[in-house]
């Protein structure tokens, strides 16, 4: 790419699996060379299942300034304002209808809600197995993220402004636990899913579940409409990035992505541990 291609293109990532090492963090000489990368018009930003709490401490030593795509697409944040750009939130029908199906399944999950401050808090009724307990402990300790205990998630209708508005929920269990819920949700034409294995155990899966009109396809759409790019690329492991793929105008698998994410991807680049999205934007330079 000449420099103005460059200057012309927005370059997407995820971050689990993609950007990040095994052991979810951007090692200290990643962040450098992708800082080096930013400082020489390359102009990035990412696109991940995680929450602002989360992203701020992972990605604390990099110069982002372009808006990020957060909790898979349900969220748009600039990040030089700090303010929410976009988010899709859920209405009362949807979410009392995720909630009393996932009841019905005898399963429970973490429910999150927006407050006109901008805060989010993430609520839950039960640590109901040892990989929420883990998630719940993870995010508490390791990145301060608020918490709150209901009697039941559907507390979160009943008029308390406290409380925030709902717009994200995901349920974390084995496959067969959940894939009774998944098809559920596929078949609701106003909600969207989405259904992965965690990139870390490998024995539990993810379960996200959000309006119709957030996706980190709708996501990407919404950054061409508003950002002066004219072309977008994108890189991604896991399935949850296959709609982001799909808006993109070039679209990279690192070597460890799941087979279904590499049949979609325009090529295959190094894996996270080997900085793949870093070195492959760098050869471009």
């Amino acid at each position: 790419m000449n420099k103005s291609e460059i200057e012309s293109t927005l370059f997407v990532s995820d971050l689990d699996g993609t950007l990040l090492n095994e052991n979810a963090e951007l090692s200290e000489h990643s962040a450098n060379l992708l800082n080096e990368l930013i400082s020489k018009g390359v102009n990035f930003t990412i696109a991940t299942a995680r929450t602002i709490e989360s992203v701020k401490r992972i990605m604390s030593k990099v110069n982002l300034t372009l808006p990020a795509v957060l909790m898979n697409g349900v969220l748009i944040r600039s990040m030089s304002s700090g303010q929410y750009i976009n988010a899709e939130l859920l209405s009362a029908e949807e979410y009392n209808f995720i909630t009393k199906s996932l009841d019905s399944l005898g399963l429970t999950a973490f429910a999150y809600t927006l407050n006109d401050d901008g805060s989010m808090m993430t609520h839950y009724s039960e640590l109901a197995n040892q990989f929420m307990l883990d998630f719940y402990t993870e995010r508490r300790i390791k990145f301060d993220k608020p918490f709150k205990k209901l009697n039941q998630l559907n507390d979160i209708l009943q008029g308390n402004a406290d409380l925030g508005s709902p717009f994200y929920v995901v349920a974390l269990d084995t496959r067969s636990r959940l894939e009774p819920m998944y098809r559920i949700i596929e078949k609701t034409p106003n909600l969207s899913c989405a259904f992965y294995t965690d990139n870390y155990t490998k024995s539990h899966c993810y379960l996200e579940i959000f309006s119709c009109r957030a996706s980190k396809k709708h996501a990407v759409e919404y950054l061409r409409r508003t950002l002066p790019f004219k072309k977008i690329v994108c890189f991604g492991d896991n399935t949850n990035d296959l709609p982001m793929f799909s808006a993109s105008d070039e679209c990279y698998a690192v070597s460890n992505a799941t087979d279904e994410v590499k049949n979609a991807a325009d090529g295959i680049i190094d894996t996270n541990q080997n900085n793949g999205v870093i070195k492959f934007i760098s050869e471009l330079l």
